[in-house]
């Protein structure tokens, strides 16, 4: 087996695995990075929690709630997503997985008639419901 040659583990996204069409280096390679450094840079976290006010703030204006906050799980599992969710003031209760993402309730859907995606920063989105 050539040294290059890793074996890969089945919790590796898809594009980490050299034999999936989806393989691709450059991305893996920031997927890793993150995945092993752990913490978090204080300038984006002060960025995101402007960006979250601001929205708070947007939906203060136009009478609209934040309903969900949904996680790409290529960039978070459960546990960085409710540890973000805290930081920035959002509910971490139970949360809804699919495939791709992880998502976190803050209102019942069932009491508003709209819904638009807003992308706070890479990785997450707010549901934001009227």
């Amino acid at each position: 087996m050539p040294q290059h040659a890793r074996t890969q583990s089945s919790s590796e996204p898809s594009f980490c695995k050299r034999s999936s069409s989806d393989y691709d280096p450059a991305r893996c390679r920031r997927f890793k990075q993150r995945k092993r450094s752990g913490r978090s840079d204080t300038a984006v976290e002060e960025l995101v929690s402007l960006i979250v006010d601001n929205l708070r703030a947007t939906c203060d204006q136009q009478a609209t709630v934040v309903q969900g906050i949904v996680f790409d799980k290529d960039r978070f599992n459960a546990e960085q997503a409710r540890s973000w969710l805290r930081r920035n003031g959002f509910v971490s209760g139970k949360s809804d997985e699919t495939e791709n993402e992880l998502r976190f309730r803050q209102k019942e859907p069932g009491q508003f008639k709209t819904f638009r995606k807003k992308k706070l920063t890479a990785g997450v989105t707010a549901i934001v419901a009227r």
